[in-house]
């Protein structure tokens, strides 16, 4: 399945050098989206993986990976990060106000 014409996805510098590696038995992937690179502190500093690396090489998978979310979850937003939801009852109160 190899496209007629190579197009760089959305976002992604359009000189990409492509390159290839292998992976063994026992190798591990990770696959994360750009929301934790951005994560930012207080003192507005990003998420650093590279700084995480060794939780990521804890035997176990299971382990690895929630160590680093809490880790992630431990990284506080800052002031302009958090988004406030409104409160179920107030929306629910609205659209009672309305069908009246």
């Amino acid at each position: 399945m190899a496209p007629e014409v190579f197009a760089t996805p959305l976002g992604l510098n359009p000189n990409l050098h492509l390159s290839t590696f292998s992976v063994r038995t026992g190798d591990r992937l990770v696959f994360f989206t750009d929301g934790l690179l951005e994560a930012r502190d207080q003192a507005g500093r990003l998420f650093s993986v590279s700084e995480h690396l060794q939780t990521l090489r804890r035997p176990s998978l299971q382990s690895a990976i929630d160590e680093l979310l809490d880790q992630v979850r431990a990284h506080p937003l800052p002031p302009w990060g958090r988004r406030r939801r409104p409160a179920r009852r107030a929306h629910a109160d609205r659209r009672r106000q309305r069908s009246r």
